[in-house]
C-alpha cells in the first residue's frame, strides 16, 4: 500500500522551510498524483493548492498535515471500519476551515460577531478569538456580542446531516455527538466576549483592543465522538 500521506507531509514541510516551497510542492504533488493515479491523494493535493492560493502564510502547512491525517485515518478505517471515521473527517475539516492564527484566520463567512459599546461598534470574523473596543477610562464595561448567522447555519446543517446519518446507521454515538456538537456550537457562538486582563493601548485614540484567547472550538466535540466510536 502506497503511503499517500507522505507526499502531503513533505509538501507541508517544504512550504514551511522555503519561500518558494508551496508552488514547487504543488507541482510535485501533481506529478505524484499522476504517477500513483490516486483520487484520494488528488483530493488532498487540491485542498493544499487552495490553501496556498487562498490562505495566509503558513495555512497550507495546516491543510497538508490535516489532509495527511485524514488519509491515514481512511487507511485505518479500511482495517477497522466504523462510524468513527466520518466523525473524525468532518471534525478535522471544520477545525481547519475555522483555524485562527496570526497572519490568517477563518473563512470570512464563519463566526462573525458584531460587538457594540456605547456609540462605537466594530465587526470581526471570529473563530476562537473575541475582539472588542472599550474606552480606556471604562475598561471593565461589558461587551455585547451577536452571533454570526452563517456560522450557526453551518453548525445546524452539520448537526442535521449527522442526525440523518445516525438514523440511517442506527448509531446512538453519532446521534449524541450531533446533539452535543450543536449545543456546544450554539453556546460558544452566542457567548459575549468579555474584557480580558491583557489589553493593548492604541494611543492617542483613547481606545484599547480587547483580545480574548480562549480558543474554544465546538468541532472538538466531533473528534471526541470519533474517539468514543473508535473505542
Amino acid at each position: 500500500m502506497k503511503p499517500l500521506w507522505l507526499p502531503l507531509v513533505l509538501a507541508g514541510l517544504l512550504g514551511s522551510l522555503w519561500e518558494y516551497g508551496p508552488p514547487i510542492a504543488i507541482a510535485a504533488l501533481v506529478v505524484v498524483v499522476a504517477h500513483w493515479r490516486s483520487l484520494r491523494l488528488g483530493a488532498g493535493a487540491l485542498a493544499y493548492a487552495f490553501a496556498v492560493l487562498l490562505g495566509g502564510p503558513g495555512f497550507e502547512v495546516v491543510v497538508a498535515v490535516a489532509a495527511a491525517l485524514v488519509l491515514v485515518a481512511h487507511d485505518l478505517h479500511a482495517r477497522r471500519p466504523g462510524v468513527w471515521f466520518p466523525l473524525f473527517a468532518v471534525g478535522v475539516g471544520l477545525i481547519v476551515t475555522t483555524f485562527q492564527h496570526t497572519g490568517f484566520g477563518p473563512l470570512p463567512w464563519w463566526y462573525e460577531t458584531e460587538v457594540t459599546l456605547d456609540d462605537y461598534q466594530i465587526t470581526q470574523h471570529l473563530g476562537s478569538v473575541g475582539i472588542g473596543v472599550a474606552r480606556v477610562d471604562e475598561p471593565d464595561l461589558a461587551l455585547t456580542a451577536t452571533p454570526g448567522v452563517a456560522g450557526l447555519v453551518v453548525s445546524v446543517v452539520v448537526a442535521l446531516g449527522l442526525g440523518l446519518w445516525a438514523h440511517q446507521a442506527r448509531s446512538l454515538t453519532v446521534a449524541l455527538t450531533a446533539a452535543c456538537y450543536l449545543a456546544a456550537a450554539w453556546y460558544l457562538t452566542t457567548t459575549a466576549a468579555g474584557p480580558p486582563e491583557d489589553a493593548q493601548f492604541l494611543a492617542p485614540d483613547g481606545f484599547h483592543v480587547l483580545d480574548r484567547d480562549d480558543d474554544r472550538r465546538p468541532e472538538v466535540v466531533l473528534l471526541a465522538g470519533a474517539a468514543v466510536a473508535f473505542v
